[in-house]
């Protein structure tokens, strides 16, 4: 079971960590998160997502000194994805 603390982190994610990281700590946990979608915004003054679908989680980071500023768990793990690439690590553009 992951750790709740309300407004600071929710299990090896808190609040405030930088983009990069995040991606590291994704990379070292590949084989509980594996697959992670990073979302870049069309414009610079809208955030970055990382989505991890597994786990039914997204991260938001703040677009311009790219630190977490929202997780999001889903506890359905209903989040829909419709990938089909074996890269776990892929970008898309455009997230609206």
């Amino acid at each position: 079971m992951q750790e709740i603390i309300p407004g600071i982190q929710f299990g090896e994610f808190i609040l405030g960590q930088g983009i990069n990281k995040i991606l590291s700590l994704l990379k070292q946990k590949g084989e509980i998160y594996k697959h992670a979608d990073i979302i870049h915004p069309s414009t610079s003054d809208e955030p970055i997502y990382i989505h991890i679908p597994s786990e039914g989680i997204r991260l938001r980071f703040n677009e311009k000194n790219q630190k977490l500023e929202l997780i999001e768990k889903n506890f359905n793990n209903a989040f829909n994805y419709t990938g089909t690439n074996k890269n776990p690590f892929t970008r898309k553009n455009n997230y609206k």
